[in-house]
């Protein structure tokens, strides 16, 4: 509620004290002094004013009066009988001025004030009055009656200020401990607060505008210190109340105690010391912070934040930049799943409903680059984004960033006014050491190489499992000059002779000369167009598909061995199962189909039961072909030599590879 507003009421307060500071004057009895202030109040208002305690009178050249158990009557709609309630009310005035007709308020003290500013379900507030002569009148000077009030200092001791709202019936306390104002010059005044609101305690002193700069919209100077929230405040400039009235602020705040901060932000981790530095200007819905500086933590932003509160949402528009932003704090360990499984109902991709409420809350642009981004275990550098976002439309474009050594250029959508949610992200990242990013996201350590990545993906839903079992699209990876340990390679080259007669399994890493893939995402679905896996012991093909949203794997990896073993592995595996639990097994037909063969052979030598294992090995490098063929793995490759055709593109560059 205004400033303004809050003036009308004490302007009618005032019209009722000058009646019996008159009425002292004139040597009018106590019950002539309750009579013509209901009297007077009710005219202005049309509501009682009650004093049921005892009037005190005390004559001077400064006359004071008390009163005490004052209640002023509520709207007849109101959610209590009185708006306002004193403990009591101490008034002293100047004598000589209030002969001549003028009203000098040298000081006024509320003890225990309970006031109750509260609209109905229509919007009308309790500050409304019927009677016409509650129009007030907030100039310079606030009056009534025809007379000119001067107001000297004001003094409030454990006042309560309570708005309700009754569309909502929400409702906001301001508890005042102390309040202190004292004119300081002709338009200033000075100021004590120690009070709390909605439990975040506020303590503040300093100087502000005098009343009639208060009440008419006029700027005024601000010099004010003091801790709200447990933050450490400074103001210096000039602002005024109204919404259109012209700021000029420096603004200072600094906290590294964030347990009363947290009471109005929720939970708060531990992300060290707040410094912020701001230079305040426009008005109250056109505020522009230049130049901004900010340090939290580690973390530091400067530039330039404009923000807008004229609209359907506040909007947030301007350039940052950082030297380092440092997210660590605010990512929480994840604990270990149980089983592999990253939810409950034992899968991987969870289900919980996105919570993306924020978005429709506000709309932006903002241009941002840090030179350096931290997470738990990673830095990100260079990074550039465009931030735009429109009613719950929430768009990065561009997005680029150096990380794990790859550069990374993206956009991505998240479309939280769609029903269900839209999602998008296409993209490249080159270069990306895949290493020590499966190593540090701790998938495995067990794999080192570069690579590419490009993505295209589209979904739909409400929750990550539902956007995950809509995706449309496609991912791509290339990999090259990387190792990767013989565990991997166990089951599709290990010569099984020497492992199992003389024990010698050679090196432990193998040279991975790429890995290649293509997968055409369809419905959630993700089928392999190309997936490739080169190393300089074995080539491996893999076909088959990983449905995302079942959670489940249908894939086939078939080693084509280089090595010249009499006896080698190379009988086809299956991938099958659930993301958290998949299995893996030598595919029992092609094994049967082996070892009917080893029967025959067995009757001869019993060498022949290894027939399931043979390979005649391979020493052709498929990586260049594999890597050409992404664009389009039905392209034809030319016809073959001999009157004959072998199949192209990357269908006949794997049967080939597997001697079909």
């Amino acid at each position: 509620m205004r400033l303004k507003t809050i003036a009308k009421i004490v302007g009618v307060g005032l019209v009722a004290i000058v009646v019996a500071l008159a009425a002292v004057v004139y040597s009018v009895d106590e019950e002539d002094i309750r009579r013509q202030i209901a009297q007077q109040v009710e005219a202005a208002t049309g509501r009682s004013l009650t004093i049921a305690g005892d009037i005190g009178v005390g004559l001077s050249m400064t006359p004071v009066l008390t009163a005490k158990d004052v209640r002023f009557a509520n709207a007849d709609w109101g959610s209590r009988t009185n708006m306002a309630s004193i403990a009591e009310l101490r008034v002293s005035a100047a004598l000589l001025p209030l002969i001549e007709g003028r009203v000098e308020i040298r000081e006024l003290d509320l003890v225990r004030p309970d006031i109750l500013l509260e609209t109905n379900a229509q919007g009308r507030g309790n500050w409304q009055f019927n009677a016409p002569g509650a129009s007030g009148s907030p100039s310079g000077r606030t009056g009534g009656g025809g007379r000119a009030i001067d107001l000297g200092e004001i003094g409030i001791e454990g006042g309560t200020l309570t708005y309700r709202d009754g569309r909502t019936g929400a409702a906001q306390v301001l508890e005042l401990a102390t309040l202190t104002v004292k004119p300081s010059g002709a338009t200033t005044n000075d100021i004590v607060l120690d009070a709390t609101y909605q439990g975040i305690e506020a303590k503040l002193s300093g100087t502000v505008g005098g009343l009639s700069a208060l009440t008419s919209g006029q700027s005024f100077p601000v010099d004010v210190t003091g801790r709200i929230a447990g933050v450490d405040i400074a103001l210096k400039g000039t602002a005024g109340v109204a919404v259109e009235s012209p700021l000029n602020l420096s603004v200072t705040a600094k906290t590294s105690d964030y347990e009363q901060l947290a009471r109005l932000t929720g939970p708060l981790p531990d992300i060290g010391a707040l410094d912020l530095q701001a230079q305040m200007s426009g008005t109250r819905q056109k505020l522009r912070l230049e130049p901004l500086a900010l340090r939290l933590g580690d973390s530091d932003i400067a530039g330039t934040l404009s923000i807008a509160t004229n609209g359907p949402r506040p909007v947030l528009s301007g350039t940052l930049t950082s030297d380092r932003l440092d997210f660590a704090p605010l990512l929480k360990e994840e604990p270990a799943a149980s089983g592999g499984s990253g939810s409950a109902d034992g899968r991987v991709i969870p289900a919980e409903s996105l919570d993306l409420a924020v978005l429709k809350t506000l709309d932006a642009d903002i241009a941002y680059q840090a030179a350096r981004v931290s997470l738990r275990q990673e830095e990100m550098t260079d990074v550039s984004a465009r931030l735009s976002l429109k009613n719950g439309d929430l768009r990065l474009d561009p997005l680029t960033l150096t990380s794990f050594g790859g550069m990374a250029s993206h956009a991505i959508r998240v479309n939280a006014a769609a029903s269900p949610v839209q999602i998008s992200v296409k993209g490249s990242t080159e270069g990306l050491d895949l290493g020590r990013l499966l190593k540090e996201t701790g998938a495995t350590d067990q794999v080192s190489g570069t690579g590419d990545i490009a993505l295209d993906l589209t979904g739909r839903g409400d929750t990550p499992r539902a956007i995950a079992g809509s995706l449309e699209g496609q991912i791509r990876t290339v990999m090259r000059d990387g190792t990767i340990h013989n565990r991997y390679l166990e089951l599709l080259a290990t010569d099984l002779v020497a492992n199992l007669l003389t024990g010698q399994g050679g090196a432990d890493r193998a040279n991975l000369n790429c890995f290649v893939s293509r997968f055409d995402v369809s419905r959630g679905v993700a089928r392999s167009r190309v997936m490739l896996v080169d190393t300089n012991r074995v080539t491996v093909v893999g076909t088959g598909t990983a449905d995302l949203g079942r959670e489940q794997l249908d894939l086939t990896l078939t080693p084509a061995p280089k090595d010249a073993s009499l006896v080698s592995l190379a009988t086809p595996i299956l991938v099958r199962g659930s993301f958290s639990k998949p299995s893996v097994a030598l595919d029992p037909t092609a094994l049967a189909t082996g070892v009917a063969g080893a029967i025959a052979g067995g009757m001869v030598n019993p060498l022949g039961l290894l027939v399931p294992f043979l390979s005649g090995g391979s020493n052709d490098s498929p990586c260049t072909k594999a890597i050409a063929g992404l664009d389009n793995p039905d392209a034809p490759a030319g016809s073959g030599s001999g009157g004959g055709s072998q199949p192209g593109g990357i269908p006949g560059l794997f049967q080939n590879l597997l001697g079909r």
